[in-house]
């Protein structure tokens, strides 16, 4: 029912917004986030990949909003266990969010979370040090579950 509703505003938001507005570039970001939790997977990574597309547009290519983005395709690249492809979203997306929003930020840990673990299910420990370290340098209420 809430992929209807997404089905249903596009073609107003497109029309209010044009095609390049960084405004419908954040609905598809929540339409992605809905695949994603769905279990749809690539449809979330082909949703951020026109999201991503418009933020190319509008955005500067170190905004958050970009690095947002990059996260969630990262995460779902890594549901489809496509390694390489997640590792690259998942590296620039930890890089922006960090210059952008600063080490303690919600996003940058999930970023840097998400790299360790890809790193980790991969058995590359090595690679994933600095990253867990990083985290482990946060203060204690802030360090997420690895």
């Amino acid at each position: 029912e809430a992929s209807a509703l997404f089905d249903e505003a596009l073609p107003v938001m497109r029309a209010e917004l044009g095609e390049d507005n960084a405004r419908l570039g954040a609905f598809f970001v929540q339409e992605a986030g809905m695949y994603a939790r769905s279990g749809e997977h690539q449809r979330a990574v082909d949703r951020l990949d026109a999201t991503l597309q418009i933020y190319a547009a509008a955005l500067k290519p170190d905004h958050p909003e970009v690095g947002t983005a990059l996260l969630g395709r990262g995460q779902a690249r890594v549901a489809l266990e496509q390694p390489d492809a997640a590792e690259s979203d998942l590296l620039r997306a930890a890089e922006i969010l960090e210059s952008g929003l600063g080490a303690e930020h919600p996003y940058t840990i999930e970023a840097q979370a998400a790299v360790v673990s890809l790193y980790e299910s991969q058995g590359e420990s090595v690679k994933a040090q600095p990253w867990r370290d990083k985290l482990q340098a946060l203060p204690p209420e802030l360090q997420p579950d690895l």
